[in-house]
């Protein structure tokens, strides 16, 4: 049997991942899978790479906020002006040492676990055709398309990895914030949910805990408390670029009168 805390859409929220990695140590989970986006959006980019560096045991995939930096472009026709000075600053924030950690991080990585094919990837890359098939699917490779659709239904989240070429018993994603788990033929899709994004009225940071045994694969979700105050008070101090928009969107808070203080 093979136990793993699962992870993923860190986006620098130092706070939300300390307190999730200290719950999986009090259960003795001491293997790790996140699932990309480790930066982006909150204020601690470069405290967040290194815990994750620190750890012996970690699958990591990259996300698009990681494709940003690797690449060093950004797809504009999906940002507003004030959005754009944002990921620059993120990239500031980051040593040589851990950009080039971020920018070693693979898309996607399958493995074998306990006889399952396990598939850990950001986010599906559906084609033009599949798009045609499913109208209500809006076209999103992670990279290039950064606002993914809200799916619940298993059947057409299997089909959008299955065309991806993206297979396995197990696949486990990100990118799209809300938690979201389906199975269909034979695939468990998993997303814990963003980890370091608290909006839609959650109070905690989102993960859990994949059990892969012989006689298949079980996962329970988590959320756990930590000071979401702190966190947005750390980004109004630090005069993150484009806060309005990361606060009232990713947090949930109005900024205006925090600001004025």
């Amino acid at each position: 049997m093979k136990i793993y805390g699962v992870f993923t859409d860190v986006h620098s929220n130092i706070a939300a991942l300390d307190a999730l990695l200290d719950h999986f140590n009090d259960r003795g989970v001491t293997d790790f899978i996140c699932c990309g986006d480790i930066i982006g959006i909150g204020p601690r980019p470069e405290e967040c790479a290194r815990r994750l560096m620190s750890l012996d045991n970690l699958i990591c995939v990259a996300g698009n906020h990681e494709g940003y930096l690797a690449d060093g472009t950004l797809p504009p026709r999906f940002m507003d002006e004030s959005e754009k000075p944002h990921h620059p600053w993120q990239h500031l924030q980051l040593t040589d040492e851990t950009k080039e950690w971020l920018c070693s991080l693979p898309g996607q990585i399958p493995f074998d676990c306990e006889g399952m094919q396990v598939a850990v990837r950001h986010y599906p890359a559906p084609s033009e055709n599949f798009v045609s098939n499913f109208p209500d699917v809006t076209k999103n490779h992670f990279a290039d398309f950064p606002r993914p659709p809200r799916i619940s239904d298993a059947a057409t989240m299997g089909a959008m990895f299955r065309e991806s070429g993206i297979f396995g018993d197990v696949i486990l994603y990100g990118h799209d914030h809300p938690a979201n788990v389906t199975y269909k033929k034979g695939t468990l899709c998993i997303n814990p949910g963003a980890l370091g994004c608290p909006h839609a009225g959650l109070r905690g940071a989102l993960g859990g805990i994949l059990t892969v045994s012989e006689y298949g694969a079980a996962f329970e979700p988590v959320e756990i408390p930590y000071d979401i105050e702190a966190v947005m008070d750390d980004i109004i101090c630090l005069n993150v670029p484009d806060l309005d928009r990361v606060l009232n969107i990713f947090y949930g808070r109005n900024s205006k009168r925090e600001t004025e203080r």
